[in-house]
């Protein structure tokens, strides 16, 4: 009395329990549970406390269906768009517009968090990410940040590096008067699932496990 379930169930990757059982104390019977992850949970990161009195920083998620960072700094929020390339807004309160992205090492293409703070940001501010993989490929976290020995990283960069973030080259932010550099750094949070096809049954019969 299963239903023909099981079969399919199994077939699609759902994995059997021991057994449990069911009675109310005249008749009993046996049965199992079949169980399948249909979601995988968040992939979250949380950054160290803020460091330093003026704080210059972005964030950006490739290979995500959605994602979103929060603070502890009430004005400091983050509207998610698609597509980080030149030319896109880097600071909500700032004409600054980006130059100079190229590849997956500066997130070219990946869903860009807008902070809503150039760089007044409290010191201890902190800091973290949530983001839903889409399915299909790996998902990577890129923080950019100043360089040219600009002080202003948070106390970010000694952090990411010890924890295998990749540094890129240098990107540009300006708004033709001022302009600035940054740096990205990144490092793959999930990684893509394995998948492996097989070829075509291509005999009568066939003995296989």
């Amino acid at each position: 009395r299963n239903g023909g379930w099981i079969d399919f169930l199994v077939a699609d990757n759902f994995v059997v329990s021991d057994e449990f059982t069911w009675s109310n104390g005249r008749v009993s019977g046996r049965m199992r549970s079949y169980c399948k992850v249909l979601r995988e949970a968040p992939v979250t990161y949380s950054f160290p406390a803020v460091n330093s009195d003026e704080f210059l920083h972005s964030l950006c998620i490739m290979g995500a269906s959605s994602a979103g960072a929060v603070s502890s700094d009430p004005e400091l929020t983050y509207t998610p768009i698609n597509g980080w390339k030149d030319g896109m807004i880097v600071w909500s309160d700032r004409d600054y517009v980006s130059s100079g992205v190229q590849g997956a090492g500066m997130c070219e293409g990946g869903l860009y968090l807008l902070p809503s703070r150039h760089k007044t940001i409290d010191r201890n501010t902190e800091i973290s990410l949530k983001a839903i993989a889409d399915g299909d490929t790996s998902l990577s976290l890129c923080a950019f940040l100043p360089s040219d020995g600009d002080m202003r990283n948070g106390g970010w960069i000694d952090f990411l590096v010890a924890d295998n973030f990749v540094v890129s080259d240098e990107f540009t932010w300006s708004n033709g008067r001022v302009s600035g550099r940054m740096r990205s750094y990144c490092k793959v949070l999930r990684e893509a699932p394995v998948t492996y096809s097989f070829p075509a049954v291509n005999s009568d019969e066939f003995l296989h496990s």
